[in-house]
């Protein structure tokens, strides 16, 4: 009996020790964030989950990202969205912006201050072009545009620039971004 005891308790004591330790990986495993997917890896991914769609497309919307990249990124993931019904479409692209806003809020915020100048500058000529850009389309393109800002989506996400740009914004940062929100208001009016 006690070479049978001496057997079972070799066996016994590792897994008792594994079996907890085991657990406790599995358990994190499964609740760790993993790392998010490289554009190569979201142009090669088929099967998507929602929140999935709303995570890269956020993240493609964030200032530090590669523009020529990011263009075959922004459609691969265009057409997954697409494959979803409307409600879903929707929701996923206000909530990536939603999303993507935020946070590109808190990259201006940790960059230095002449780095962060030059990005808003940046956004001011590129909001400056757009409003050139529209004021050289005809009426029926106007329309479109007209048509596209007045969709519930378009009303949520302005209603989301809105308050950030009340809520989360310290009175500095309003006043660094106020052009670019002039130039903004000045394309809608042409619209």
């Amino acid at each position: 009996m006690s070479i049978r005891s001496a057997k079972f308790r070799r066996i016994l004591i590792p897994a008792v020790i594994l079996l907890p330790l085991l657990g406790i990986l599995g358990i994190i495993c499964l609740n760790a964030e993993r790392e998010p997917l490289s554009p190569k890896e979201i142009l090669a991914k088929k099967d998507w989950k929602p929140e999935e769609l709303r995570d890269c497309l956020s993240r493609s919307m964030q200032l530090k990202t590669d523009r020529a990249q990011n263009r075959e990124v922004m459609k691969h993931l265009r057409v997954e969205i697409a494959r979803l019904p409307q409600d879903d479409q929707e929701k996923i692209r206000i909530e990536a912006l939603k999303d993507a806003m935020a946070k590109s809020l808190e990259q201006l915020r940790i960059l230095p201050e002449q780095e962060r100048i030059n990005v808003i500058t940046k956004m001011k000529s590129q909001a400056i072009k757009n409003y050139e850009r529209i004021t050289r389309l005809s009426k029926a393109e106007k329309d479109k545009i007209k048509e596209r800002h007045s969709s519930s989506e378009a009303k949520a996400v302005a209603n989301e620039m809105n308050k950030i740009f009340t809520a989360q914004m310290s009175p500095e940062e309003r006043n660094d971004f106020w052009p670019i929100v002039e130039v903004w208001l000045k394309t809608m009016r042409e619209i």
